[in-house]
């Protein structure tokens, strides 16, 4: 991470407290039903050189087990868990009705608001369950998960199930910056560079695949600096990834990045830094798939630009993300509109100005 990047210092309690001030308003819905998943949708995505069409599950789980600890400074998905012990069969059935929904898709990514692989969230059991039957339905399927639980045996099992159906299997490792002091102080991860090295090691010795998300500013970066760490981190990462993810942070309720955000202390990032970390972070990442999905692009509280050029530089990118042909990279950083200027200053000046970072 460049020398030039200046972080609070701001030590775990610090940022947990702040975290969990932030949550002061949210409400648990007690009358959710526990057998219902939260929410399936259908999207293109691209594997092995190929387009295919993937089913985006989300399970209600009793949430992340950092998050009842400490929680991330962005991470706003603890409004769709249950905030309460969801058992095996709960999460089953909720697998069993999304899986009714099937419609030939090849991809399968689950995610569950915290950690596929951690037993207290998703018990053996109903993992165990999950992952044999999904694996007979598509040839890939993708969960997320912390480092600490991917381990051997874990890992050796998932893959044994899905290899057994002629399928394949994901982990999705949020290492958000291969900088350990942005992830300690700008995002509360928990862990650093280091375990997500090992974790993928783990994963490459059970023949599982590995995804990996990074975090395209997170809170106290300016644009500057989270361009030039993240296209340092995809250098870092790509030796041990089969798929990069760029995801400019969104502004989720509930979350220290929407309380800074309300102040005028934080802004998305915009659509232009996207386009400069792809085009510049592609060669790096060799062999691996490099995307990006901005959630919410063109909406103040996700990455975007002026309002006017949007649309047309999501176009493009989600063009990129599903052929991997850089010239729609190219061809999005060629249109022109008048908030390019400003983008260059804020790139240029945002370090320099008193308090905040810029933002509108």
């Amino acid at each position: 991470m460049s020398e030039a990047v200046q972080l609070p210092s701001l030590t775990l309690a610090d940022l947990s407290q702040a975290i969990a001030k932030s949550r002061t308003r949210f409400k648990v819905d007690e009358d959710i039903d526990l057998n219902r998943y939260v929410k399936l949708w259908r999207e293109d995505e691209s594997w092995q050189g190929t387009k295919h069409r993937a089913m985006t599950l989300i399970l209600r789980t009793r949430g992340c087990t950092w998050d009842y600890q400490h929680g991330c400074t962005m991470c706003g998905y603890f409004v769709d868990t249950a905030h309460r012990k969801v058992n095996a069969d709960q999460l089953v059935a909720q697998w069993r009705a999304a899986a009714a929904e099937h419609k030939g898709e090849s991809i399968l990514k689950i995610y569950t608001g915290g950690n596929f692989l951690d037993p207290a969230e998703v018990m053996d059991d109903a993992r165990r369950t999950i992952v044999a039957e999904a694996s007979r339905l598509f040839k890939l399927v993708i969960v997320e998960s912390r480092p600490e639980y991917c381990t051997p045996a874990r890992l050796r099992e998932v893959e044994d199930a899905c290899r057994a159906n002629g399928s394949h299997f994901m982990v999705a490792l949020g290492l958000e910056s291969s900088s350990d002091e942005v992830c300690d102080k700008a995002i509360n991860k928990g862990y650093g560079f280091r375990h997500f090295v090992e974790a993928a090691k783990a994963c490459r010795e059970a023949g599982v695949g590995v995804k990996t998300y990074l975090l395209l500013k997170p809170p106290f970066l300016t644009e500057e600096e989270t361009v030039e760490d993240i296209v340092r981190s995809i250098a870092d990462c790509a030796p041990h990834s089969d798929i990069i993810s760029v995801n400019p942070t969104n502004v989720q309720k509930f979350t220290l990045v929407e309380t800074l955000w309300k102040d005028r202390e934080y802004r998305s990032p915009w659509l232009w830094s996207v386009l400069e970390v792809l085009r510049r972070g592609k060669p790096a990442a060799a062999s691996a798939v490099l995307k990006s999905d901005p959630v919410g692009g063109g909406s103040k509280r996700g990455a975007h630009n002026c309002g006017r050029c949007d649309e047309e530089v999501l176009g493009h990118i989600e063009s990129y993300n599903t052929t991997q042909d850089i010239a729609f990279v190219e061809a999005a950083g060629a249109v022109e509109c008048s908030c390019k200027p400003l983008y260059r200053a804020v790139r240029r000046l945002e370090g320099f100005m008193t308090g905040s970072a810029w933002v509108d």
